[in-house]
C-alpha cells in the first residue's frame, strides 16, 4: 500500500486539525508538520516547552487520530515521535505499537467485535498446499472456527473465528494464535501474516497493523516442505486437540516460545541446538518426570516412539568410550546442553562441530515435534518421519560426515 495523504490530526478524537504529512501503514510510520503558530492550539504548550520537554511531547503524541483526504480514519495507538524545528515543527513517529484503519479508539478491546481473520500466505506455489483444504469447525456452542486456502500468486491460508456473542479481540484472536502454533509444529514453519482484520458487532470491517513478536515471524526464504509431518485438517486440528495444546501450553510455560523462536529465527546454529536440548529437557522434567538426568532423557527422546526411534541412523547409534558405552549422537547432545559455558577448541569431539551442527539441528527439531505430537495425540504420518529424515541422513553422506568415536577428557 502506498503512502496515505494526512488531511487532518486529532490528539483526543475530538478536535482536529488540518496538516500536511503522511501515514505509511504498512511500515507504521507517521510524518506531518505544524507551523508555529498553531503549535499552542493543538499542543496547549508553546513551542520551547514542547521542543525542550521530552514528557509533553510523549505524553500528548501517545495516541494520535489520523483523517485521510477521503474521509477515513485511523487510530495510533502507544506512539513515540521525534521532533524537529526548521521553517515549521516536523513530528516523525519512532515506533507506533499499533494502527486500526477505520475506527477511532485508544484501546482495540473497547472494540465489541464478532469476528477476527488473519491473513497469512506461504510463498509461492508450496508443497504446503497439498497437504490443507479448507473446512471449519465449532470451537465451542457460540464460536467457529473457519480455514479457507487459496491460491493468489503465494499460497494463502485465511483463518478466522466468529463469534455468536459481543467478544474482544484478544479474547477472539487467541484461538488463531494456537492454530499458528500448531501449523508450525505439523509443517515444521509457520505462515507469514499478511493481515489481520476483524468485524465489529456493528458489521464495519476494521484492519490492524502491528508488528508480530518473533515467535510468530518465519524467515524470509521461502520453505521447501521437506519436514512436513501431516495434513492439516479436522482429524488433526479440531475443538478436541486445540483444548488438549493449549493445556499442553499452560503446563510448558515459555519453553514451546523458546522453541518457536529457535526455528523461525536466523543464528547459530550451535547456539539453536544448545536451546533445544535444554527445551527437550524442560518438556520432560514438566510433563514426564523430574527424577532422571539429562543422559536418559535424551534416550527417552530418541526411543518413546515408533516415529522417534527412526531418527538416529547408524552412525548416530555407534558407542563412544565412556563408562555408559553412550550412543554418540546422544553423547554430543548430552554435552552440547552447556556449549556456551564450556566453549573450548579442546572440547569440539565433545559437543556436535562445524557440519555436524547442521546435522543434529535438523534431527534434534524434528524430534521435539514428535514428542509434542504424540504427547498431545495428533496424527502424523510415520512415512513422512522416515523420508525425512533419509534425506538428512543422504546429506551426512553428500558431505562425508562421520562422528568420531574418540571423545576428549
Amino acid at each position: 500500500m502506498s503512502e496515505i495523504e494526512i488531511k487532518r490530526i486529532s490528539l483526543d478524537k475530538n478536535t482536529f486539525f488540518e496538516v500536511e504529512g503522511k501515514l505509511d501503514l504498512n511500515n507504521r510510520k507517521i510524518t506531518f508538520v505544524i507551523p508555529f503558530d498553531k503549535i499552542k492550539d493543538i499542543f496547549e504548550t508553546n513551542v520551547c516547552d514542547l521542543y525542550f520537554d521530552f514528557d509533553i511531547v510523549s505524553r500528548k503524541t501517545k495516541y494520535v487520530y489520523i483523517e485521510d483526504n477521503f474521509g477515513k480514519y485511523y487510530s495510533c495507538i502507544e506512539c513515540i515521535f521525534s521532533i524537529n524545528t526548521k521553517e515549521n515543527v516536523s513530528f516523525s513517529s519512532v515506533s507506533i505499537n499499533l494502527i486500526l484503519e477505520n475506527i477511532l479508539t485508544n484501546n482495540v478491546d473497547d472494540i465489541k467485535i464478532k469476528e477476527v481473520c488473519f491473513k497469512t500466505y506461504y510463498l509461492g506455489h508450496s508443497k504446503h498446499m497439498s497437504y490443507i483444504k479448507s473446512y471449519s469447525f465449532d470451537y465451542t456452542a457460540t464460536k467457529k472456527v473457519n480455514i479457507v486456502t487459496k491460491i493468489e500468486g503465494d499460497f494463502s491460508i485465511e483463518i478466522s473465528i466468529n463469534s455468536q456473542k459481543q467478544s474482544n479481540y484478544n479474547k477472539l484472536s487467541q484461538p488463531i494464535y494456537t492454530i499458528l502454533e500448531m501449523i508450525m509444529l505439523i509443517f515444521g514453519d509457520i505462515p507469514t501474516t499478511k493481515s489481520v482484520e476483524i468485524k465489529s458487532s456493528n458489521d464495519e470491517n476494521i484492519y490492524l497493523y502491528f508488528e508480530m513478536v518473533d515467535k510468530y515471524k518465519p524467515s524470509k526464504s521461502k520453505s521447501n516442505g521437506l519436514d512436513i509431518l501431516g495434513n492439516i485438517s479436522n482429524e488433526t486440528i479440531n475443538k478436541e486437540n486445540l483444548k488438549k495444546f493449549e493445556k499442553f501450553r499452560k503446563r510448558t510455560k515459555i519453553i514451546y516460545d523458546l522453541f518457536m523462536i529457535n526455528i523461525n529465527s536466523n543464528g547459530y546454529k550451535e547456539i539453536k541446538n544448545c536451546n533445544f536440548v535444554q527445551i527437550m529437557e524442560g518438556m520432560y522434567k514438566t510433563l514426564i518426570s523430574t527424577n532422571a538426568d539429562l543422559r536418559n532423557i535424551l534416550i527417552y527422546y530418541f526411543t518413546n516412539s515408533k516415529a522417534s526411534k527412526k531418527i538416529l541412523s547408524r552412525r548416530d547409534k555407534r558407542k563412544v568410550n565412556d563408562p555408559n558405552k553412550t550412543a554418540i549422537f546422544i553423547y554430543k547432545a548430552n554435552n552440547h546442553r552447556n556449549y556456551l559455558s564450556h566453549l573450548n577448541i579442546k572440547q569440539n569431539k565433545n559437543v556436535f562441530y562445524k557440519l555436524e551442527n547442521i546435522y543434529a539441528y535438523w534431527k534434534l527439531c524434528i524430534c521435539i515435534r514428535i514428542f509434542i505430537l504424540d504427547y498431545i495425540g495428533i496424527n502424523y504420518e510415520i512415512l513422512d518421519v522416515i523420508e525425512y529424515i533419509k534425506k538428512v541422513d543422504d546429506w551426512a553422506k553428500k558431505n562425508k560426515l562421520r562422528f568420531s568415536s574418540k571423545v576428549n577428557s
